[in-house]
């Protein structure tokens, strides 16, 4: 185990039975973070792992499932131009972060948007872009993925793909 951790070195988040949510919740937990989740794309598991993880620090999950989930979020958020913001989806998806970290009240906002192929009806690799971004209200850290999928494969990897961006985030202190 000691070679194998000298070679992954942060790159190891758990052993045994841990999980990566198990990860995120201890990291939340000695931080003394609330985080607050929107999703689109994967239709709230990350916001169920988080709850599961630390029910404490898990402020609040929203499951948009359309446009106007988007556009209410933002609007309330104080933003004016919000059909001109949403033809760029990396914007937008900062500003779904941004909105619901403050209309939470949390320290760490979360926003999982995608953007799928138009009829691109497959349940893996299901070709679109996925956007995630995190921010604390003084910085945010973002990824992006070419799939987009609704499919039971792509929801799960996207949700990992976000727990894992969320660790490094709160080990680097972003």
């Amino acid at each position: 185990e000691c070679e194998v951790r000298e070679l992954l070195g942060r790159h190891v988040f758990a052993v045994d039975q841990e999980t990566l949510e198990d990860a995120v919740g201890k990291l939340l937990t000695a931080k003394d973070l609330t985080i607050a989740v929107y999703e689109d794309l994967t239709s709230g598991i990350v916001a169920d792992k988080l709850h599961q993880a630390s029910a404490d620090h898990f402020v609040e999950g929203i499951i948009g499932n359309s446009l106007t989930s988007i556009r209410r979020l933002i609007c309330n958020n104080g933003v004016s131009n919000v059909d001109t913001l949403m033809d760029d989806h990396e914007v937008t998806t900062e500003k779904l972060a941004e909105a619901i970290r403050a209309h939470a009240g949390a320290d760490i906002g979360l926003a999982i948007h995608g953007v799928p192929e138009p009829g691109d009806m497959s349940q893996n690799l299901a070709k679109g872009t996925t956007y995630i971004t995190l921010t604390n209200g003084r910085s945010s850290k973002s990824r992006t993925f070419n799939t987009a999928g609704r499919g039971a494969p792509d929801r799960n990897r996207t949700s990992m793909y976000t727990l894992g961006l969320l660790r490094e985030a709160l080990i680097d202190g972003f």
